[in-house]
Protein backbone atom coordinates (compact mmCIF):
# COMPACT_ATOMS: atom_id res chain seq x y z
CA UNK A 1 0.00 0.00 0.00
CA UNK A 2 1.50 3.48 -1.10
CA UNK A 3 1.30 5.75 1.79
CA UNK A 4 2.79 9.55 2.46
CA UNK A 5 3.53 10.78 5.81
CA UNK A 6 2.31 14.80 5.71
CA UNK A 7 3.45 17.15 9.01
CA UNK A 8 1.37 19.97 9.32
CA UNK A 9 1.45 23.35 10.64
CA UNK A 10 -1.12 25.32 12.26
CA UNK A 11 -3.19 26.17 8.86
CA UNK A 12 -3.74 22.70 8.40
CA UNK A 13 -4.46 21.77 11.62
CA UNK A 14 -7.16 24.41 12.06
CA UNK A 15 -9.90 21.94 10.36
CA UNK A 16 -8.97 18.82 12.95
CA UNK A 17 -8.92 21.25 16.24
CA UNK A 18 -11.97 22.09 18.51
CA UNK A 19 -13.02 25.87 18.38
CA UNK A 20 -11.70 25.66 21.92
CA UNK A 21 -8.59 24.66 21.24
CA UNK A 22 -8.05 27.26 18.31
CA UNK A 23 -8.54 30.11 21.28
CA UNK A 24 -6.20 29.03 23.44
CA UNK A 25 -4.05 28.89 20.59
CA UNK A 26 -3.11 24.89 20.95
CA UNK A 27 -2.24 24.71 17.46
CA UNK A 28 1.42 25.53 18.54
CA UNK A 29 1.95 23.07 20.87
CA UNK A 30 0.32 19.98 18.06
CA UNK A 31 2.04 17.80 15.86
CA UNK A 32 0.28 15.44 13.47
CA UNK A 33 0.43 13.29 11.14
CA UNK A 34 -2.04 12.85 8.14
CA UNK A 35 -1.84 9.42 6.18
CA UNK A 36 -2.16 9.82 2.71
CA UNK A 37 -3.27 7.20 0.43
CA UNK A 38 -3.75 6.07 -3.10
CA UNK A 39 -7.14 5.39 -4.14
CA UNK A 40 -7.01 2.01 -5.52
CA UNK A 41 -9.64 2.86 -8.14
CA UNK A 42 -8.53 5.89 -9.63
CA UNK A 43 -4.91 6.43 -7.95
CA UNK A 44 -5.52 9.96 -6.73
CA UNK A 45 -4.07 10.87 -3.26
CA UNK A 46 -6.14 11.41 -0.35
CA UNK A 47 -6.21 11.88 3.09
CA UNK A 48 -6.61 8.68 5.04
CA UNK A 49 -9.26 9.58 7.38
CA UNK A 50 -11.27 10.90 4.46
CA UNK A 51 -10.81 7.71 2.25
CA UNK A 52 -13.14 4.50 2.69
CA UNK A 53 -11.51 1.31 3.93
CA UNK A 54 -12.26 -1.70 1.02
CA UNK A 55 -12.75 -4.21 3.50
CA UNK A 56 -13.53 -2.04 7.15
CA UNK A 57 -16.37 0.08 5.86
CA UNK A 58 -20.13 -0.66 6.52
CA UNK A 59 -20.87 0.04 2.67
CA UNK A 60 -19.92 -2.94 1.32
CA UNK A 61 -17.63 -1.62 -0.84
CA UNK A 62 -15.27 -4.87 -1.67
CA UNK A 63 -19.27 -6.30 -2.28
CA UNK A 64 -19.62 -3.27 -4.73
CA UNK A 65 -16.29 -3.67 -6.78
CA UNK A 66 -17.02 -7.15 -7.34
CA UNK A 67 -20.20 -6.82 -8.42
CA UNK A 68 -19.59 -4.01 -10.38
CA UNK A 69 -15.84 -3.67 -11.50
CA UNK A 70 -13.78 -6.00 -13.66
CA UNK A 71 -11.01 -6.48 -11.37
CA UNK A 72 -9.97 -8.74 -8.17
CA UNK A 73 -9.66 -7.05 -4.70
CA UNK A 74 -8.20 -9.26 -1.87
CA UNK A 75 -7.30 -8.50 1.54
CA UNK A 76 -3.60 -10.16 1.03
CA UNK A 77 -2.60 -8.27 -2.00
CA UNK A 78 0.10 -5.59 -1.90
CA UNK A 79 -2.26 -2.64 -2.87
CA UNK A 80 -3.51 0.19 -1.71
CA UNK A 81 -7.01 -0.71 0.30
CA UNK A 82 -8.65 2.67 0.57
CA UNK A 83 -10.77 4.58 -2.48
CA UNK A 84 -11.72 8.28 -2.45
CA UNK A 85 -15.14 9.55 -1.73
CA UNK A 86 -15.21 10.13 -5.55
CA UNK A 87 -15.08 6.75 -6.42
CA UNK A 88 -17.41 5.52 -3.71
CA UNK A 89 -20.13 8.21 -4.93
CA UNK A 90 -19.62 6.29 -8.22
CA UNK A 91 -19.13 2.65 -7.00
CA UNK A 92 -22.59 3.79 -5.04
CA UNK A 93 -24.24 5.02 -8.34
CA UNK A 94 -22.56 1.92 -10.79
CA UNK A 95 -23.89 -0.53 -7.70
CA UNK A 96 -27.38 1.08 -8.08
CA UNK A 97 -27.69 1.03 -11.98
CA UNK A 98 -26.12 -2.75 -11.38
CA UNK A 99 -28.94 -3.78 -8.94
CA UNK A 100 -31.95 -1.77 -10.95
CA UNK A 101 -31.21 -3.63 -14.48
CA UNK A 102 -30.76 -7.11 -13.01
CA UNK A 103 -34.36 -6.02 -11.13
CA UNK A 104 -35.53 -4.86 -14.49
CA UNK A 105 -34.43 -8.33 -16.82
CA UNK A 106 -36.38 -10.42 -13.89
CA UNK A 107 -38.93 -8.62 -14.68
CA UNK A 108 -38.93 -8.60 -18.49
CA UNK A 109 -38.05 -12.53 -18.47
CA UNK A 110 -41.52 -12.86 -15.97
CA UNK A 111 -43.29 -10.37 -18.51
CA UNK A 112 -42.05 -12.48 -21.50
CA UNK A 113 -42.54 -15.79 -19.71
CA UNK A 114 -46.84 -14.96 -18.98
CA UNK A 115 -47.18 -13.85 -22.93
CA UNK A 116 -46.03 -17.12 -24.08
CA UNK A 117 -48.13 -18.82 -21.62
CA UNK A 118 -51.10 -16.68 -22.39
CA UNK A 119 -50.40 -17.63 -25.75
CA UNK A 120 -49.92 -21.07 -24.90
CA UNK A 121 -53.35 -21.01 -23.32
CA UNK A 122 -54.72 -19.14 -26.46
CA UNK A 123 -53.88 -21.99 -28.73
CA UNK A 124 -55.28 -24.69 -26.88
CA UNK A 125 -58.10 -23.12 -26.56
CA UNK A 126 -58.21 -22.60 -30.29
CA UNK A 127 -57.81 -26.71 -31.07
CA UNK A 128 -60.29 -27.83 -28.39
CA UNK A 129 -62.77 -25.28 -29.69
CA UNK A 130 -61.80 -26.53 -33.38
CA UNK A 131 -62.36 -30.13 -32.28
CA UNK A 132 -65.82 -29.12 -30.75
CA UNK A 133 -66.80 -27.66 -33.87
CA UNK A 134 -65.82 -31.09 -36.19
CA UNK A 135 -67.38 -33.61 -34.15
CA UNK A 136 -70.71 -31.39 -34.36
CA UNK A 137 -70.45 -31.45 -38.17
Amino acid sequence: MSTSTLHCGPNILESYMSDEDMIMGKEENIECEIIMVHCRLCTAITHKQEGFNIFESDKNIADKIARCLPILIIPQDKFSKYICETCSDQLELCNDLTIKSVEAEKLFKKQLEEEELAKQMSTKKEKIINMNQETKK
